[in-house]
């Protein structure tokens, strides 16, 4: 065989890490205000793995790894804003909340208004996550993939959370569908601030 073109420059798959199941420090990267696809008021939540997590920066690497030219942030929470079934504020945007105030009581105010998604850029949360099982798109095989469950508090997750139980593709999913599948992308060029979504 030849040397194929390109071959030096070629980088090599590296090992495929995978973000531990339970309690993880994480930092708030942006909060968005948008609408669900029915229309509902919803913020979007863009997170990764704090500094001072053991796994540390853990979706932007995924991300730098990427090298689909429709790549996608790793951990990104949808949360509603009002309950459909009561009308008034949601439970998980007030838990949300909670959470980060709980976890920045000394740098954290909510203020709401035209200022309010910045209010959580650069703040820390604790988030739960487990592994959840998913249709591939063969339609035919699953696989599976960790996702965060719920948030908590920092102090909670340093304290020690329990590691939630799988989630099996066929039980019904109580505390929302949070988080993307994170599924190891190949090898890419190191990107520029201009790459990330935020």
């Amino acid at each position: 065989m030849l040397e194929p073109k390109g071959y030096k420059d070629v980088q090599e798959f590296g090992e495929y890490e995978k973000l531990a199941p339970g309690g993880h420090v994480m930092k708030i990267l942006k909060v968005e205000e948008t609408t669900s696809r029915n229309g509902d008021d919803m913020i979007k939540i863009y997170l990764d793995t704090d500094k001072s997590d053991k796994q540390p920066g853990f979706f932007k690497k995924r991300y730098d790894g990427d090298t689909r030219e429709n790549k996608k942030w790793g951990c990104i929470v949808n949360q509603l804003v009002i309950d459909a079934k009561t009308g008034l504020a949601s439970r998980g945007l007030k838990t949300f909340h909670t959470c980060v105030e709980k976890s920045n009581s000394s740098t954290f105010k909510l203020v709401w208004g035209d200022k309010y998604a910045d209010n959580f850029k650069g703040k820390l949360i604790g988030g739960l996550f487990r592994n959840e099982e998913y249709p591939k798109q063969d339609g035919k095989t699953t696989g599976w993939a960790v996702k965060l469950m719920a948030f908590h508090s920092v102090g909670a997750v340093l304290e020690g959370l329990k590691v939630p139980d799988d989630k099996p593709l066929d039980q019904s999913n109580t505390m929302g569908n949070f988080g993307s599948v994170i599924a190891p992308p190949p090898e890419a060029p190191a990107p520029t601030d201009e790459d990330y979504p935020f």
